[in-house]
């Protein structure tokens, strides 16, 4: 037998090349859940914080991260991984679109005799790597193309790649429909509006979207815009109602809206005067225990000057809500559930709507730096729409 053992570089690295040209199989590590016994492969995008921060310094020293099993959401300590790769097998791993079922390594080679193998071992199937240290290495990477570049050889145990494109502008165009921009769909189709806020400098920029019923939960652009007071935006977002064809009346029931910037007092501000209806938000790295949770702020930002009953602040993990966003963008203007615009878009709204790429690892970037002002609005439209749980509703209720 011989042996290749290597930390991968970039996709013309010969070890990866092997991996993925002439390999034919390739094993990865499962491991069982402590408490409930049911075997999963490790993924990185279940190690968390404990608490809110992506200081990788912080992470690192104080040990906050943790692995949310994704089968009971229980959160494994590295003591517990520890013991649970003691009890680890190998799998195959099915080719990608196959439906194979992961055979344990044994089944699988007296079943297929293959001649070249591969073993994918990340850092998160080793005893000598913490959580903490694996998210630290990740938060680093975040904030500088090196160590990001680190962290998917020496972490991730992946070839670097760069980000590449979600969609096209074509993509997004397409999934217009008939009706005029304010026009809310009829016949009893739409449970609510939300909204989503990004907050400029001496802006806001905004969208309002229709959601409709059930778990699939279809949904329609009503009105997207820029306005540059205070009074213009709670005009359209509180004031204005949005009618059907058939004339009935729907107001926006929940606003979510960005606190990032130097605005962050003013928005507060806004948030208490219309709780429940707008709903201030932070978004995060990602990697957070769950996709949103909440907190009280009693405080204007670098003072002890109270808020006035406190304003409630949504902290919300941008990566799920982004990927979730996206996989709604995949559908097309037919398929149940579908994500559709009014047929007055333009192709600057296309073009935002495509600003952010994911990169192989699946997190977020705008590398080119391009307007994506519609993109984190329709975020936060998604946010909103957690929020309510609109798909539980009864269909019919008010």
């Amino acid at each position: 037998k011989a042996w290749l053992w290597s930390t991968p570089s970039d996709l013309n690295g010969p070890i990866w090349k092997y991996m993925n040209e002439e390999a034919q199989v390739i094993f990865d590590y499962w491991i069982p859940c402590p408490d409930c016994g049911v075997p999963f492969k490790m993924d990185p995008k279940h190690i968390r914080t404990t608490e809110d921060t992506r200081d990788p310094k912080l992470v690192e020293d104080n040990d906050l991260a943790r692995y949310v099993l994704p089968c009971c959401g229980t959160m494994m300590d590295d003591w517990q991984r520890e013991q649970q790769l003691r009890k680890g097998i190998w799998h195959s791993r099915p080719p990608e679109g196959s439906d194979d079922v992961p055979l344990e390594l044994f089944a699988y080679l007296n079943k297929h005799h293959p001649h070249k193998i591969c073993f994918h071992s990340p850092a998160w199937v080793s005893r000598l790597v913490s959580h903490s240290k694996i998210l630290a290495a990740f938060f680093r990477g975040l904030k500088n193309v090196k160590d990001m570049h680190y962290y998917d050889n020496q972490i991730a145990a992946v070839a670097h790649v760069a980000s590449k494109q979600m969609r096209k502008a074509d993509v997004i165009l397409k999934l217009k429909d008939a009706r005029p921009k304010g026009l809310v769909p009829g016949n009893g189709q739409v449970a609510c509006l939300v909204a989503g806020v990004d907050t400029q400098t001496d802006s806001f920029i905004y969208t309002i979207r229709a959601v409709g019923w059930g778990m699939e939960q279809p949904s329609w652009l009503v009105r997207e815009g820029e306005v540059f007071t205070k009074e213009n935006l709670i005009k359209y977002l509180l004031e204005d109602s949005y009618q059907d064809a058939a004339g009935l009346y729907y107001p926006v029931h929940l606003a979510v809206i960005d606190t990032g910037g130097d605005r962050t007092s003013e928005i507060y501000d806004l948030c208490a005067q219309h709780p429940g209806r707008l709903q201030a938000y932070k978004g995060a790295s990602g990697k957070k225990a769950q996709p949103h949770s909440f907190t009280t702020i009693d405080t204007y930002p670098g003072t002890n000057k109270l808020i006035p009953g406190g304003v409630r602040l949504a902290i919300c993990d941008t990566h799920y809500y982004k990927d979730k966003l996206a996989g709604k963008l995949r559908k097309t203007i037919d398929d149940p559930g579908a994500y559709l615009f009014h047929s007055e878009i333009t192709e600057e709204f296309a073009n935002q709507m495509c600003a952010e790429t994911v990169d192989q690892r699946g997190f977020w970037e705008n590398p080119k730096k391009l307007a994506n002002h519609f993109w984190d609005c329709s975020v936060m439209e998604q946010v909103a729409i957690d929020i309510l749980q609109i798909k539980f509703w009864p269909q019919g209720a008010e």
